[in-house]
């Protein structure tokens, strides 16, 4: 057909039956719900029921199998018909599968009934169901196209998930304590399953609108009564007889309350699907909606009809008075940002997917339960100090190499070929080869161009295929070349001849910390446009990932740790890079927190931590850091060296990303961290932990942060480095022109895309307004600086030589390196200087060395050479017990073993005539060993002597090795 009218109506019908399958969905979406709900509900039931050995909750059994049932009716009810549609195979596979976990439950419960099954054969099989149905709300979010309605079920999966892994909480806690003790594993699963309920909350907090995470607020934290029994539960401690059913009725009240959050949810996306119905069907029918902005064409089905004419007049869109070309170029960018929008909500599922494939794969070769699957991931990854992310895709990629060559099947369903099995899980050097693989990869993109990057990494790397599809890439064509239609936008663009920047976009990444200011600022308020580029800012999950993209290149930039160029520069972080220091993002800020179980134990300084070390076990107390060679780990290490205390002998320091610094001291893993904010306020806001001292405490006016890249980008894009040193620089100094604007980076800092957290908790002491959470406040004199006139920005010497110093200090380097020729080839100060003269009123310093003074008195002296300062560490005056109890704790039980059967061989003898004793056998073995090969030996007494004779030797030998064992 030729009327354009016909294929619109066709398209607004095609839509409104769209919308129709998604309304049909979101209904199946809340019956779901409320199945799930209740199946939680039975299991916990049967946990107690099978904990008490049948004395308890044997009603509450019979009443919730008949809660289920109804719910069960309701979910029948609720189900689509099974219609072949485009698209839809997946969903009716899901459908399927669940149905099939649920017809399992009656024959479920008679294995309980008739003890069976134990706890955790019965808690596993009800998870299982539970996940099968968890499974639809996933797919659902997955294949939603519409942004306001996927947003809502990637919010409801991500709430039904964390509510499901509080049940899981529930049971293990329920069953340990019941049993008054939690075992190794019951302990490392209560940590993981609080660690993964965070997470998913943090993306469902992502996802869902203002009202929703009003609503959460006050769930959020955990009552104070179970915040104690996790403690219990995660540390060990002493169970009471009523442990089991207070700490059920607890979790059981905290999930009743979370599931009147989803329902309200559910209704939420069941009322955004009859809204997007009744637009459509307006729309269809030519009636204009006030304050639409999603659809800028516009027909009258009474008035309009086709014709040349209609392109040059208002007859498309009368209320707004616009040309068809101007109406297409704002269709395709709508169309584009819905495109981002979708991609950007898909790319967190793909996490779990991804990761939930890895963990199929590990369960079918190895034999791991999904909690042994999901650990050795977790394990390997905290090895590594990798995202479990890149450890999955590993995994997999691995899998896939080993699938297609030894056992030749092409899907990672099926099982490998025996012989092979032992790859299945990853020692850590194959992970770095995948994960070094990756990387290479990455580095075709500036070669070989991201066609034959991602058409490579899609086959070889990776189940995903490459996510740019055919329509993105005609609406992302469209939408450009509508853009340059319009009059005047060219003229944005800053070129100045061979000054213009060799790349129109730089990729810059940053870790969600208050000292990522200057590059999101530069971002946000548009000071990159100003020298003609575009800042692609990309959140990082931690320092290693920061280091891994900037190194492979698919970062150009980062908000990164001083220490790590440094380190990456002399090869101590990783493979050797040469790196550049562009400018200092930023002085001071950052603080070590101590626990509050410290603080009631009276421990509120160095000098009172010293104490509770000394008169504790070696390792009792673990503090964090962020990566090793950072500055927090040489904040902390200075702190704890400077009270006497050996950050490697007398405590034990674990690698910690930023973001899961409180929530690992809330369950109890750590005593204490070093960290930037907002965290260590957040510590303090949250009741958790107290602020020891500040970095500046430690170092007034220290270096932080800093733009840092690779030396070769910088070689071959000098005018882009230039451009985004100013661009960042200019940012900078808007920061720290006026508290006001403080405040409004605050506010944005706060943003879900950037740091994610409440205005209070960045805003006080991006201030200076501090407060240490031990009833004192203060206006700090050297708060968190961005410029400083520039005297922040500039990249001194002396700065990068102290790091060098640290490295070496703490056995990082075993030889003293060039410090003044390293810090000159890293620190580029050529650069800064030129982009300092075009953002224009920096002043720039007489010296590029500064003298400091830190805690100690120690100065950091402004010449060209570097003192490497001695650890100020007295060693423990028990050293000698402390090498003679390992030895006895292994001597002594060999001793008595070894006694205890020469007593039984003694009181054989003497009941079996003809028996050799252990004296007559000590006799043998003598005249044995002094002859060994018979030359002189009885050997007229017969074979039997001599195999007597070589058995007991053989047993004596055993005995003595026994003894030295």
């Amino acid at each position: 057909m030729r009327d354009a009218l016909t294929w619109l109506q066709a398209s607004r019908a095609s839509d409104i039956a769209s919308l129709q399958r998604l309304l049909e969905t979101g209904e199946l979406m809340a019956a779901v719900s409320e199945l799930v709900h209740r199946l939680q509900r039975e299991r916990g039931a049967n946990n107690l029921w099978i904990c008490s050995g049948g004395a308890l909750f044997s009603a509450e059994r019979h009443a919730r199998q008949q809660e289920v049932s109804a719910g069960l009716e309701h979910f029948y009810q609720a189900l689509p018909p099974a219609i072949a549609q485009p698209g839809y195979s997946r969903f009716c596979n899901l459908i399927a599968a669940a149905l099939q976990a649920l017809a399992g439950l009656p024959a479920l419960r008679q294995q309980i009934s008739q003890r069976e099954l134990d706890q955790a054969a019965a808690m596993a099989a009800f998870n299982q169901v539970i996940r099968t149905l968890l499974n639809l709300v996933f797919e659902a979010a997955d294949t939603a196209s519409y942004p306001g309605i996927s947003r809502a079920l990637i919010a409801l999966f991500s709430f039904m998930q964390g509510k499901e892994l509080a049940g899981q909480e529930r049971a293990i806690g329920s069953a340990g304590f019941a049993a008054r003790h939690f075992t190794p594993d019951q302990r490392s699963q209560m940590v993981a399953l609080i660690a993964a309920q965070e997470q998913s909350f943090i993306t469902f907090r992502e996802f869902a609108d203002s009202a929703a995470c009003e609503s959460w607020q006050p769930l959020a934290q955990a009552s104070r009564d179970i915040e104690r029994l996790r403690r219990i539960a995660c540390t060990g401690g002493r169970c009471d007889e009523t442990g089991a059913l207070h700490w059920f009725s607890l979790l059981s009240e905290r999930l009743d309350q979370m599931k009147m959050l989803e329902d309200a949810l559910t209704a939420t996306l069941m009322q955004r699907c009859r809204a997007a119905i009744d637009q459509a069907q307006q729309q269809a029918a030519g009636k204009v909606v006030q304050g639409d902005s999603n659809f800028s064409l516009y027909v009258s089905g009474a008035d309009w009809l086709p014709g040349a004419a209609a392109l040059d007049s208002d007859g498309l869109a009368p209320k707004l008075g616009r040309s068809v070309l101007s109406l297409i170029g704002e269709q395709s960018q709508r169309l584009q940002q819905q495109a981002d929008e979708l991609a950007a909500m898909r790319a967190s599922l793909d996490e779990r997917r991804v990761i939930d494939q890895a963990k199929h794969w590990l369960m079918q070769q190895q034999g791991f339960t999904e909690e042994a699957a999901w650990q050795a991931l977790r394990k390997s990854a905290m090895n590594q100090n990798k995202r479990v992310l890149e450890i999955a895709q590993a995994v997999l990629a691995v899998a896939k190499t080993l699938s297609r060559h030894y056992g030749g099947f092409g899907d990672l369903a099926h099982p490998l070929l025996n012989p092979y099995r032992e790859y299945a899980l990853l020692p850590p050097m194959a992970v770095g080869s995948v994960l070094w693989i990756k990387a290479s990869i990455r580095r075709l993109r500036l070669v070989g161009g991201r066609l034959f990057l991602f058409l490579f990494r899609g086959n070889m790397m990776s189940k995903t295929p490459f996510s740019l599809t055919r329509r993105q890439a005609l609406i992302s064509g469209a939408a450009l070349g509508a853009a340059w239609i319009v009059p005047g936008l060219r003229n944005a663009v800053w070129a100045a001849g061979s000054d213009a920047p060799e790349k129109a976009q730089v990729r810059v990444g940053f870790i969600p910390l208050t000292d990522c200011a200057p590059v999101v600022m530069a971002s946000v308020k548009g000071f990159d446009k100003k020298y003609g580029l575009t800042l692609q800012v990309s959140k990082e999950a931690n320092w290693a990932a920061v280091r891994d993209k900037l190194t492979s290149g698919e970062l150009d930039a980062a908000h990164v740790l001083y220490g790590m160029i440094y380190a990456l520069q002399l090869g101590v972080a990783g493979p050797q890079h040469d790196m550049a220091n562009l400018m200092t993002l930023n002085h001071n800020g950052q603080a070590i927190t101590l626990s509050n179980q410290l603080k009631a134990s009276g421990v509120t300084d160095a000098a009172s931590l010293k104490k509770a070390i000394d008169g504790s076990a070696k390792g009792s107390f673990t503090f964090a850091h962020t990566f090793p060679t950072s500055t927090h780990a040489m904040w902390l290490y200075y702190w704890l060296a400077n009270a006497g205390i050996h950050p490697f002998d007398d405590v034990r320091t674990v690698v910690v990303p930023p973001p899961q610094m409180v929530m690992n001291m809330k369950i109890g893993n750590m005593s204490g961290f070093c960290v930037g904010e907002p965290w260590n306020q957040r510590a303090i806001s949250d009741n958790i932990g107290f602020t020891a001292a500040t970095s500046q405490q430690i170092w007034p006016e220290h270096p932080e942060k800093v733009l840092g890249t690779r030396a070769e980008w910088v070689k071959e894009n000098p005018n882009t480095a230039r451009a985004l040193t100013a661009a960042v620089l200019e940012a900078a100094r808007w920061i720290d022109a006026s508290d006001d604007n403080r405040r409004e980076t605050a506010q944005v800092l706060a943003g879900r895309p950037w740091i994610n957290t409440k205005v209070e908790t960045l805003q006080g002491r991006m201030l200076g307004q501090y407060q240490n959470g031990l009833g004192q406040s203060w206006q700090d004199a050297h708060p968190m600086r961005f410029f400083g006139n520039g005297n922040v920005s500039f990249p001194w010497l002396s700065d990068g030589m102290w790091f060098l110093t640290q490295m070496k200090r703490w056995g990082l380097l075993a030889s003293d390196p060039d410090y003044l020729a390293v810090a000159r080839q890293i620190n580029r100060i050529d650069i800064y200087k030129q982009a300092a003269s075009a953002v224009g009123q920096v002043a720039l310093p007489a010296s590029e060395m500064r003298s400091s003074t830190f805690i100690d008195g120690k100065p950091v002296q402004s010449h060209n050479s570097a003192t490497v300062i001695p650890l100020q560490v007295t060693p423990k005056a028990a050293a000698r017990p402390a090498r003679l109890r390992p030895l006895l704790q292994r001597a002594i039980p060999a001793t008595g073993g070894l006694l205890l059967m020469l007593l039984v061989w003694q009181i054989a003898a003497l009941s079996q005539p003809g028996f050799p004793s252990p004296y007559a056998t000590w006799q043998a073995a003598q005249v044995l060993f002094a002859d060994p090969f018979y030359s002189n030996g009885p050997n007229d007494q017969g074979i039997g002597w001599n195999v007597l004779a070589s058995l007991q030797r053989v047993g004596i030998g055993f005995g003595l090795a026994a003894l030295v064992g």
